[in-house]
């Protein structure tokens, strides 16, 4: 006995030994090089983790660790990303695959372990759905061929094979029953209420128990909450959004006032008051942008009338014209730039009117 212990613990001190000794014989760097050219950073970090200072390659193969280290997690990054495309793909096999070999090049990945640990629990989630699909599918299908069982029944009631196989399918009724149940109660423990109503209105369906109904109301009751706690949390959402948003819209209205920019503050204003049109607050910002918008416009309207006064009708209409962006229904405004291009217009008529050829 004594004997088979020391064995194994000699067993044990030479397995233990291998990447020491391995790291210990031959052209050390050329090995790790060898091994990082075919992607197997694994085994590179291990033959430089076994390395001892006293070795002569010590400090030149610690000099290689932080671009193997670059490298490898590159590698476990990019093998993650293809991994979990083909999961979303479906390909599920190929997904574990790609885990399985990015792991078995670089072992020491702690992301690629718990990607693979990930990938695993949602492989295994996605076949519980699966299974129960089936399930729920068993149940519709003995559901639709009971009355079918007891036709046959009725029709020939002396035929031993009709009873048999009708009993088989009341066996399949009471199992398939008692599962659907167990995956409604599961279903109602996870707080799942349309799995459990669909699961347990079936299994009362095919095997009517006071237990199932009392279950299948209860189901009912939590979807309804369900309901309602969701829509309230959506609601609070959308209004957070708003709130957002209106307190971004608020910062560019008096950015642009502040910049003098009076056309973008208003459409600020009018996109602010969109998505609070009770804020009473508004009404002060309304004010006082209309005002400096009358402001302006009587400014501006002044400026043409001095450049019309001077004859240049041009520049009095350049100056007008913008104006009824700010102010469109400004009467005084409409009246200039009519005279001015009825002005404009007369004096192009008495242009063209001149003789081309000049008199003697």
């Amino acid at each position: 006995m004594m004997l088979r212990a020391g064995l194994l613990l000699a067993l044990a001190l030479v397995l233990s030994g291998c990447a020491q000794m391995a790291a210990l014989q031959g052209d050390v760097l050329g090995r790790i090089d060898q091994h990082v050219e075919r992607g197997e950073y694994g085994d590179a970090l291990d033959i430089i983790d076994a390395l001892r200072p006293s070795h002569p390659d010590y400090e030149r193969a610690r000099a290689k660790l932080p671009a193997i280290s670059r490298s490898a997690d590159a590698y476990a990054e990019r093998m993650i990303r293809e991994a979990r495309q083909l999961a979303a793909d479906g390909q599920w096999q190929p997904a574990l695959e790609t885990y399985d070999q990015g792991l078995d090049h670089y072992r020491q990945s702690r992301e690629l372990a718990k990607a693979r640990e990930d990938f695993l629990a949602d492989r295994e989630a996605y076949l519980a759905d699966l299974r129960t699909r089936l399930l729920i599918s068993r149940g519709e299908y003995l559901l639709d061929d009971e009355p079918v069982y007891a036709e046959i029944a009725h029709v020939i009631p002396e035929s031993y094979r009709a009873r048999r196989d009708n009993d088989r399918h009341q066996d399949d009724i009471e199992d398939t029953a008692e599962r659907l149940h167990t995956c409604g109660m599961e279903a109602l423990t996870e707080k799942r209420p349309e799995l459990a109503e669909r699961c347990l209105s079936l299994s009362h369906a095919l095997v009517q128990r006071d237990e199932t109904l009392a279950a299948l109301q209860q189901a009912k009751r939590l979807k309804a909450s369900m309901d309602t706690h969701e829509r309230d949390i959506r609601l609070r959402r959308v209004e957070r959004e708003k709130r957002a948003r209106f307190n971004q819209v608020m910062d560019r209205y008096r950015a642009a006032m502040a910049g003098g920019d009076l056309l973008r503050a208003r459409n600020a204003l009018d996109e602010a008051a969109r998505l609070q049109p009770n804020n009473r607050d508004l009404a002060t910002q309304r004010r006082q942008l209309d005002e400096a918008i009358d402001e302006y416009v009587a400014s501006e309207i002044e400026r043409g009338r001095r450049a019309y006064t001077l004859g240049d009708i041009e520049e009095a209409l350049q100056i007008w014209r913008p104006l009824l962006r700010y102010s469109p229904d400004n009467r005084r405004l409409n009246e200039h730039i009519g005279r001015a291009t009825r002005v404009l217009d007369n004096l192009r008529q008495i242009e063209q009117r001149q003789p081309s050829v000049p008199l003697p």
